[in-house]
Protein backbone atom coordinates (compact mmCIF):
# COMPACT_ATOMS: atom_id res chain seq x y z
CA UNK A 1 0.00 0.00 0.00
CA UNK A 2 1.21 3.22 -1.17
CA UNK A 3 3.64 2.17 -3.38
CA UNK A 4 4.65 4.41 -5.99
CA UNK A 5 5.95 3.25 -9.98
CA UNK A 6 9.29 4.05 -9.64
CA UNK A 7 10.12 2.72 -6.24
CA UNK A 8 12.28 0.50 -5.08
CA UNK A 9 11.47 -2.31 -2.83
CA UNK A 10 12.57 -5.59 -1.07
CA UNK A 11 11.38 -8.90 -1.62
CA UNK A 12 11.48 -12.34 0.57
CA UNK A 13 10.13 -15.07 -1.49
CA UNK A 14 11.42 -18.19 0.95
CA UNK A 15 13.59 -18.84 3.70
CA UNK A 16 16.13 -19.12 0.81
CA UNK A 17 15.93 -16.01 -1.26
CA UNK A 18 15.48 -12.50 -1.12
CA UNK A 19 15.95 -9.56 -3.67
CA UNK A 20 15.32 -6.03 -4.49
CA UNK A 21 13.71 -4.46 -7.26
CA UNK A 22 11.65 -1.78 -8.84
CA UNK A 23 7.89 -1.25 -9.69
CA UNK A 24 7.43 -0.45 -13.53
CA UNK A 25 4.00 -0.41 -15.06
CA UNK A 26 2.64 -1.98 -11.79
CA UNK A 27 4.28 -4.92 -11.82
CA UNK A 28 7.92 -5.78 -9.73
CA UNK A 29 10.93 -6.39 -11.87
CA UNK A 30 13.00 -8.57 -9.43
CA UNK A 31 16.50 -9.88 -9.20
CA UNK A 32 17.12 -12.15 -6.84
CA UNK A 33 20.51 -12.15 -4.83
CA UNK A 34 21.12 -15.82 -4.83
CA UNK A 35 21.03 -16.39 -8.44
CA UNK A 36 21.29 -13.27 -10.47
CA UNK A 37 18.46 -13.74 -12.33
CA UNK A 38 15.93 -11.02 -13.04
CA UNK A 39 12.68 -11.65 -13.62
CA UNK A 40 8.88 -9.62 -13.55
CA UNK A 41 6.84 -10.95 -10.46
CA UNK A 42 3.23 -11.29 -12.35
CA UNK A 43 1.39 -9.42 -9.75
CA UNK A 44 -0.35 -5.95 -10.17
CA UNK A 45 -0.04 -3.61 -7.65
CA UNK A 46 -3.49 -1.71 -7.80
CA UNK A 47 -2.43 0.82 -4.98
CA UNK A 48 0.47 2.18 -7.20
CA UNK A 49 -0.48 5.93 -6.91
CA UNK A 50 0.54 8.58 -9.23
CA UNK A 51 3.32 10.78 -8.18
CA UNK A 52 2.89 14.43 -7.09
CA UNK A 53 3.22 16.80 -9.79
CA UNK A 54 5.90 19.51 -9.06
CA UNK A 55 3.52 22.10 -10.43
CA UNK A 56 0.86 24.09 -9.38
CA UNK A 57 -2.16 24.20 -10.93
CA UNK A 58 -1.37 21.33 -13.99
CA UNK A 59 -5.02 20.78 -14.80
CA UNK A 60 -5.86 24.15 -15.02
CA UNK A 61 -8.52 23.81 -12.71
CA UNK A 62 -7.78 27.44 -10.93
CA UNK A 63 -8.77 30.55 -12.50
CA UNK A 64 -8.63 33.32 -9.68
CA UNK A 65 -7.99 36.59 -12.80
CA UNK A 66 -10.53 35.96 -15.09
CA UNK A 67 -11.89 33.66 -18.19
CA UNK A 68 -10.60 35.81 -21.19
CA UNK A 69 -6.65 37.17 -21.76
CA UNK A 70 -5.05 39.03 -24.38
CA UNK A 71 -1.49 37.25 -25.24
CA UNK A 72 1.31 37.08 -22.51
CA UNK A 73 0.85 37.63 -18.74
CA UNK A 74 -0.58 35.11 -16.62
CA UNK A 75 -4.27 33.25 -17.20
CA UNK A 76 -4.80 30.11 -15.72
CA UNK A 77 -3.24 30.64 -11.90
CA UNK A 78 0.57 30.15 -11.65
CA UNK A 79 0.86 29.80 -15.93
CA UNK A 80 1.88 32.44 -18.31
CA UNK A 81 1.87 32.34 -22.32
CA UNK A 82 2.28 34.28 -24.99
CA UNK A 83 4.00 34.29 -28.87
CA UNK A 84 6.99 35.41 -29.61
CA UNK A 85 6.07 37.86 -32.01
CA UNK A 86 2.76 39.14 -33.03
CA UNK A 87 2.57 41.53 -36.21
CA UNK A 88 -0.62 42.15 -38.00
CA UNK A 89 -2.49 38.72 -36.22
CA UNK A 90 -3.91 38.06 -32.84
CA UNK A 91 -3.51 35.66 -29.66
CA UNK A 92 -5.70 35.06 -27.00
CA UNK A 93 -6.02 32.72 -24.44
CA UNK A 94 -9.73 31.18 -22.96
CA UNK A 95 -10.81 29.33 -19.70
CA UNK A 96 -12.76 26.37 -21.42
CA UNK A 97 -15.31 23.89 -19.41
CA UNK A 98 -13.12 20.73 -19.84
CA UNK A 99 -15.91 18.12 -18.58
CA UNK A 100 -16.45 14.99 -21.04
CA UNK A 101 -14.00 16.78 -23.03
CA UNK A 102 -10.64 15.80 -21.87
CA UNK A 103 -10.66 12.49 -21.03
CA UNK A 104 -11.33 12.93 -17.60
CA UNK A 105 -13.83 14.72 -15.42
CA UNK A 106 -11.63 17.85 -15.52
CA UNK A 107 -13.24 21.13 -14.65
CA UNK A 108 -11.06 23.39 -17.15
CA UNK A 109 -8.81 23.68 -19.88
CA UNK A 110 -6.36 26.23 -21.09
CA UNK A 111 -7.28 27.46 -25.04
CA UNK A 112 -5.15 29.40 -27.39
CA UNK A 113 -6.50 30.81 -30.32
CA UNK A 114 -3.90 32.61 -32.80
CA UNK A 115 -3.88 34.05 -36.39
CA UNK A 116 -1.11 35.61 -38.46
CA UNK A 117 1.61 35.94 -35.86
CA UNK A 118 5.14 34.95 -36.95
CA UNK A 119 7.16 32.78 -34.71
CA UNK A 120 6.34 30.35 -32.34
CA UNK A 121 4.07 30.30 -29.17
CA UNK A 122 4.80 28.61 -25.81
CA UNK A 123 3.19 27.93 -22.07
CA UNK A 124 5.32 28.21 -19.05
CA UNK A 125 5.32 28.16 -15.16
CA UNK A 126 7.73 29.53 -12.92
CA UNK A 127 8.95 26.87 -9.73
CA UNK A 128 10.01 28.44 -6.41
CA UNK A 129 13.07 26.60 -5.30
CA UNK A 130 11.50 25.81 -2.00
CA UNK A 131 13.91 22.84 -2.17
CA UNK A 132 17.46 23.28 -2.78
CA UNK A 133 19.02 23.78 -6.14
CA UNK A 134 21.08 20.50 -4.80
CA UNK A 135 17.53 18.71 -5.03
CA UNK A 136 17.03 19.21 -9.21
CA UNK A 137 20.45 18.14 -9.55
CA UNK A 138 21.48 15.08 -10.98
CA UNK A 139 18.02 13.66 -11.08
CA UNK A 140 15.10 11.57 -13.28
CA UNK A 141 12.32 13.70 -14.19
CA UNK A 142 9.01 13.30 -16.48
CA UNK A 143 7.00 15.78 -18.40
CA UNK A 144 3.71 14.79 -19.66
CA UNK A 145 1.56 17.17 -21.38
CA UNK A 146 -2.02 16.38 -22.85
CA UNK A 147 -3.16 18.38 -25.36
CA UNK A 148 -5.89 18.69 -28.42
CA UNK A 149 -4.38 20.99 -31.70
CA UNK A 150 -6.52 22.42 -34.46
CA UNK A 151 -3.05 21.25 -36.77
CA UNK A 152 0.03 19.26 -36.55
CA UNK A 153 3.37 20.86 -34.77
CA UNK A 154 6.69 20.80 -33.38
CA UNK A 155 6.32 20.82 -29.97
CA UNK A 156 9.49 20.95 -27.62
CA UNK A 157 10.44 21.13 -23.34
CA UNK A 158 12.74 22.79 -22.11
CA UNK A 159 13.37 23.41 -18.44
CA UNK A 160 15.51 26.13 -17.07
CA UNK A 161 17.11 28.00 -13.96
CA UNK A 162 16.75 31.81 -13.55
CA UNK A 163 18.83 33.37 -11.63
CA UNK A 164 19.76 36.79 -10.89
CA UNK A 165 23.45 37.57 -10.24
CA UNK A 166 24.28 40.93 -9.63
CA UNK A 167 20.53 42.16 -10.21
CA UNK A 168 20.73 40.58 -13.98
CA UNK A 169 18.51 37.94 -14.96
CA UNK A 170 20.41 34.78 -16.55
CA UNK A 171 18.82 31.92 -17.66
CA UNK A 172 20.61 28.61 -17.67
CA UNK A 173 19.16 25.84 -19.83
CA UNK A 174 19.05 22.43 -17.72
CA UNK A 175 17.18 20.46 -20.53
CA UNK A 176 15.73 21.40 -23.59
CA UNK A 177 14.37 18.46 -26.32
CA UNK A 178 14.82 20.19 -28.81
CA UNK A 179 11.54 20.60 -31.69
CA UNK A 180 9.74 16.92 -32.40
CA UNK A 181 6.47 16.97 -34.86
CA UNK A 182 3.19 15.68 -33.02
CA UNK A 183 -0.22 15.31 -34.97
CA UNK A 184 -3.54 16.63 -34.55
CA UNK A 185 -5.39 13.76 -35.93
CA UNK A 186 -6.99 11.67 -33.69
CA UNK A 187 -8.62 14.41 -31.23
CA UNK A 188 -6.41 13.91 -27.60
CA UNK A 189 -2.95 13.42 -27.44
CA UNK A 190 -0.34 13.46 -24.96
CA UNK A 191 3.64 13.80 -25.24
CA UNK A 192 6.10 12.62 -22.70
CA UNK A 193 9.83 13.35 -21.78
CA UNK A 194 12.02 11.61 -20.00
CA UNK A 195 15.67 13.51 -18.88
CA UNK A 196 18.35 13.64 -16.13
CA UNK A 197 19.35 17.20 -14.85
CA UNK A 198 22.86 17.88 -15.13
CA UNK A 199 25.23 18.61 -12.06
CA UNK A 200 23.53 22.18 -10.97
CA UNK A 201 26.30 22.85 -8.01
CA UNK A 202 28.36 25.58 -10.02
CA UNK A 203 24.92 27.83 -10.03
CA UNK A 204 24.49 27.45 -6.11
CA UNK A 205 26.11 30.75 -5.24
CA UNK A 206 23.46 32.09 -7.63
CA UNK A 207 20.74 31.37 -5.86
CA UNK A 208 18.79 33.74 -3.47
CA UNK A 209 15.15 34.14 -3.01
CA UNK A 210 14.39 35.48 -6.72
CA UNK A 211 15.76 31.92 -8.30
CA UNK A 212 13.19 29.81 -9.87
CA UNK A 213 13.11 26.63 -11.98
CA UNK A 214 11.33 27.66 -14.90
CA UNK A 215 9.32 24.63 -17.08
CA UNK A 216 8.20 25.90 -21.19
CA UNK A 217 6.65 23.74 -23.68
CA UNK A 218 6.69 25.71 -27.34
CA UNK A 219 4.76 24.98 -30.11
CA UNK A 220 5.09 26.15 -33.83
CA UNK A 221 4.10 25.33 -37.01
CA UNK A 222 5.50 22.09 -38.94
CA UNK A 223 9.11 22.87 -39.74
CA UNK A 224 11.94 25.23 -38.39
CA UNK A 225 10.32 28.87 -40.85
CA UNK A 226 6.70 28.49 -40.13
CA UNK A 227 4.56 29.92 -36.94
CA UNK A 228 1.90 27.95 -35.36
CA UNK A 229 -0.59 27.83 -38.47
CA UNK A 230 -3.89 29.65 -37.66
CA UNK A 231 -6.25 27.47 -35.21
CA UNK A 232 -6.97 26.73 -31.75
CA UNK A 233 -4.25 24.88 -28.77
CA UNK A 234 -5.97 23.45 -26.22
CA UNK A 235 -3.76 22.01 -23.17
CA UNK A 236 -5.88 19.77 -21.24
CA UNK A 237 -3.38 18.74 -18.34
CA UNK A 238 0.52 19.14 -17.88
CA UNK A 239 3.10 17.42 -15.01
CA UNK A 240 6.22 17.75 -13.83
CA UNK A 241 7.19 14.59 -11.71
CA UNK A 242 10.36 12.39 -10.24
CA UNK A 243 11.28 9.65 -11.71
CA UNK A 244 11.85 8.31 -15.59
CA UNK A 245 8.69 7.35 -15.69
CA UNK A 246 4.94 9.04 -16.31
CA UNK A 247 3.28 7.37 -13.36
CA UNK A 248 -0.69 9.15 -14.20
CA UNK A 249 -2.89 12.13 -13.61
CA UNK A 250 -3.16 12.89 -9.43
CA UNK A 251 -6.42 13.49 -8.45
CA UNK A 252 -6.41 17.17 -6.88
CA UNK A 253 -8.48 18.56 -4.10
CA UNK A 254 -9.74 21.59 -5.52
CA UNK A 255 -9.41 23.26 -2.36
CA UNK A 256 -5.45 22.53 -1.44
CA UNK A 257 -4.62 23.49 -5.03
CA UNK A 258 -6.29 26.55 -4.90
CA UNK A 259 -4.33 27.62 -1.12
CA UNK A 260 -1.18 26.88 -3.23
CA UNK A 261 -2.23 29.43 -5.99
CA UNK A 262 -2.91 31.94 -3.36
CA UNK A 263 0.67 31.93 -1.68
CA UNK A 264 1.36 33.69 -4.73
CA UNK A 265 -1.57 35.39 -5.84
CA UNK A 266 -5.06 36.06 -4.14
CA UNK A 267 -8.03 38.36 -5.10
CA UNK A 268 -10.56 39.21 -2.73
CA UNK A 269 -12.94 42.66 -2.38
CA UNK A 270 -14.09 44.30 0.62
CA UNK A 271 -17.50 46.46 1.26
CA UNK A 272 -17.97 48.67 3.93
CA UNK A 273 -21.21 50.31 5.32
CA UNK A 274 -20.66 53.76 7.39
CA UNK A 275 -23.58 53.92 9.85
CA UNK A 276 -23.74 57.02 11.66
CA UNK A 277 -20.23 58.23 11.74
CA UNK A 278 -19.68 62.26 12.83
CA UNK A 279 -18.65 64.49 10.21
CA UNK A 280 -16.00 65.48 11.33
CA UNK A 281 -14.34 62.26 10.73
CA UNK A 282 -12.02 62.06 7.91
CA UNK A 283 -10.39 58.43 7.75
CA UNK A 284 -11.97 55.48 6.64
CA UNK A 285 -9.46 52.50 7.53
CA UNK A 286 -9.58 48.76 6.75
CA UNK A 287 -7.13 45.68 7.80
CA UNK A 288 -7.39 42.63 4.91
CA UNK A 289 -6.29 39.50 6.26
CA UNK A 290 -5.19 37.08 3.07
CA UNK A 291 -6.90 33.01 3.14
CA UNK A 292 -3.42 32.01 2.47
CA UNK A 293 0.16 33.19 3.58
CA UNK A 294 2.03 34.87 0.35
CA UNK A 295 5.52 33.53 -0.52
CA UNK A 296 6.32 36.85 0.11
CA UNK A 297 5.58 40.41 0.33
CA UNK A 298 3.16 41.00 -2.12
CA UNK A 299 2.07 44.03 -4.55
CA UNK A 300 -1.34 45.23 -3.52
CA UNK A 301 -3.74 47.02 -6.13
CA UNK A 302 -7.21 48.27 -6.16
CA UNK A 303 -10.46 48.36 -8.30
CA UNK A 304 -13.95 49.63 -8.51
CA UNK A 305 -16.65 47.10 -7.40
CA UNK A 306 -18.95 49.32 -9.72
CA UNK A 307 -20.73 46.37 -11.10
CA UNK A 308 -22.44 45.96 -7.70
CA UNK A 309 -24.76 49.23 -8.07
CA UNK A 310 -24.91 49.08 -11.88
CA UNK A 311 -21.44 50.60 -13.08
CA UNK A 312 -18.79 50.22 -14.99
CA UNK A 313 -15.90 51.85 -13.43
CA UNK A 314 -12.00 52.64 -14.54
CA UNK A 315 -9.69 49.97 -12.73
CA UNK A 316 -8.01 52.03 -9.89
CA UNK A 317 -10.93 53.55 -8.88
CA UNK A 318 -13.21 53.10 -5.55
CA UNK A 319 -16.81 53.61 -5.99
CA UNK A 320 -18.25 55.56 -3.21
CA UNK A 321 -22.28 55.39 -2.45
CA UNK A 322 -24.03 58.27 -0.12
CA UNK A 323 -27.10 56.29 0.72
CA UNK A 324 -28.69 59.72 1.69
CA UNK A 325 -28.52 61.20 -1.54
CA UNK A 326 -28.59 57.83 -3.34
CA UNK A 327 -25.42 59.38 -5.57
CA UNK A 328 -21.88 57.84 -6.57
CA UNK A 329 -19.11 59.64 -6.11
CA UNK A 330 -15.79 58.00 -7.72
CA UNK A 331 -12.13 58.25 -6.08
CA UNK A 332 -8.63 57.33 -6.49
CA UNK A 333 -6.32 54.66 -5.48
CA UNK A 334 -6.48 53.95 -1.07
CA UNK A 335 -3.48 54.36 0.64
CA UNK A 336 -2.10 50.96 1.07
CA UNK A 337 0.16 50.49 4.14
CA UNK A 338 1.28 47.79 6.77
CA UNK A 339 2.01 45.43 3.93
CA UNK A 340 2.60 41.83 5.09
CA UNK A 341 2.87 38.30 4.14
CA UNK A 342 -0.64 37.77 5.74
CA UNK A 343 -2.39 41.01 5.69
CA UNK A 344 -2.65 44.46 4.64
CA UNK A 345 -4.30 47.82 5.61
CA UNK A 346 -5.88 50.31 3.22
CA UNK A 347 -6.83 54.21 4.51
CA UNK A 348 -8.59 57.29 3.11
CA UNK A 349 -7.98 60.97 4.52
CA UNK A 350 -11.32 62.36 2.87
CA UNK A 351 -14.67 63.95 4.94
CA UNK A 352 -17.45 61.02 4.45
CA UNK A 353 -21.27 61.40 5.37
CA UNK A 354 -22.61 58.88 7.36
CA UNK A 355 -24.41 55.87 5.30
CA UNK A 356 -21.42 55.93 2.53
CA UNK A 357 -20.73 52.53 1.05
CA UNK A 358 -17.69 51.60 0.19
CA UNK A 359 -16.70 49.04 -1.86
CA UNK A 360 -14.12 47.56 -4.24
CA UNK A 361 -11.80 44.57 -5.30
CA UNK A 362 -7.69 43.71 -4.64
CA UNK A 363 -5.33 42.09 -5.95
CA UNK A 364 -2.31 40.36 -3.67
CA UNK A 365 0.34 39.73 -6.15
CA UNK A 366 3.34 37.84 -4.80
CA UNK A 367 4.24 36.53 -8.07
CA UNK A 368 7.80 35.07 -8.80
Amino acid sequence: NGLNLGDEVMLIINEFDSGSGFLDSGKINYTSTSSGDTFSLQETLDNAAPKPNLLINGDFSIWQRGTSFSDGGYNADRWLARTSSLTGGSSQFYRIGGSNTTGRDTKYYLKHDVTNHTSNSYIYQKIELTNSIGWWSEKAFTMTCKYAFDNDCDIAFVLSLITFPSGTKTQNTIYNTGFSPVTSAGGIQTKTWSFVTPDLATYTSNIDDSAYIQAVIYYRGSSTVLPVPNGSYRFLEVKLEEGNTFTGWPNVDPATELAKCQRYYERGGLEHHRFQVPATEATFTAMVPFKNDKRGTPQITTESLGHLHGLTQARGLITFYDQSTTTYYNDSYFNVDSVTRDSFMLYKNQDYDANDFISFMWEADAEL
